[in-house]
């Protein structure tokens, strides 16, 4: 059964035909490998697979191996330039990628974090105004709750002095029955007095010299 594995291409060091003076390079295995129609591996490459791309291995020896690669064309490369391990080349392009979005996911938090410190702060104005409405709110309430209990107290004064008047009223009231009373026992009086006399003066016997003359 083939085997899946990665091809590692193998550093190469580019450097300029001569040097003035010592410089520092770099072995890069950023390379591409050929793909030969057969095991000699001459002639013409059948194509040229870059670091890190991915082959079925067919067959191989020490010196060469049969792969087929990942666009279906079969042909013979060295085997030294196969691995089963990841190239570095892929593991820092993927380390990068992993890095890229830890950055991204990074600034959206510190965004987040704008937004909650921004939303914080004006929480704190909001909670600041809201403590100071409150405040004025108390301030009203008890000013609203002196000015009750002084109408309370006036009101129980205005109750006081209505029910003194009640009983006042009720006095003034017994007071003039008692008046009415008494001038209905006196104009009774009266009446009778004069009915009296009036009766005294109509059968008391007449004066003769007042009697007319018979003749």
């Amino acid at each position: 059964m083939a085997k899946r594995l990665v091809m590692l291409l193998l550093p190469v060091l580019l450097l300029p035909a001569a040097y003035s003076h010592a410089e520092t390079a770099y072995i890069t295995d950023s390379i591409t490998v050929g793909v030969f129609k057969d095991a000699k591996l001459k002639g013409e490459p059948l194509e040229r697979l870059p670091s890190g791309a991915l082959v079925d291995v067919l067959q191989s020896t020490a010196d060469v191996a049969k792969i087929k690669s990942g666009s279906g064309k079969t042909g013979w490369m060295r085997t030294s330039f196969l691995t089963k391990n990841l190239p570095a080349v892929i593991q820092l392009e993927d380390a990068d990628h992993k890095l890229s979005k830890v950055n991204s996911a990074l600034d959206k938090a510190k965004k987040k974090i704008k937004k909650l410190e921004k939303k914080a702060k004006q929480a704190s104005k909001d909670a600041g105004w809201m403590k100071a409405e409150m405040a004025k709110a108390r301030k009203k309430a008890a000013a609203a709750e002196a000015r009750l209990t002084s109408r309370q107290g006036q009101a129980s004064e205005i109750e006081k002095q209505a029910e003194t008047l009640d009983a006042q009223l009720v006095e003034l009231r017994l007071k003039n029955a008692d008046l009415e009373q008494r001038l209905a026992a006196t104009l009774l009086i009266n009446a009778v007095d004069e009915v009296e006399a009036v009766t005294a003066e109509e059968v008391s016997p007449q004066d003769e010299s007042s009697l007319p003359w018979v003749i």
